[in-house]
């Protein structure tokens, strides 16, 4: 379908065709939204684990982890500190 048939079905839609697209739109922004956040949580909670076990590794590492947790508020130091 080229661009001049796709504005002709919008057109003869009306407005219901309207309200569609600004849904479509939102609908394409919370997704990408979505997709950046979740990134970002996923890159957050590895670093976050990579600390965590750096820190299990050295003397008295249990009482340091669970310290590191508190200091750290966020959800994969809550449920690490549950885990501890």
């Amino acid at each position: 379908m080229n661009a001049v048939k796709v504005l002709g079905v919008l057109i003869d839609g009306g407005p219901l065709m309207y309200a569609m697209l600004v849904l479509l739109l939102i609908a394409i922004a919370v997704i990408v939204e979505r997709f950046y956040f979740l990134h970002s949580v996923i890159k957050t909670g590895s670093s976050f684990s990579e600390e965590i076990k750096g820190i299990l590794k050295s003397d008295n590492g249990l009482a340091k982890a669970k310290k590191y947790c508190n200091e750290h508020p966020g959800i994969f130091s809550s449920l690490i500190s549950v885990g501890f």
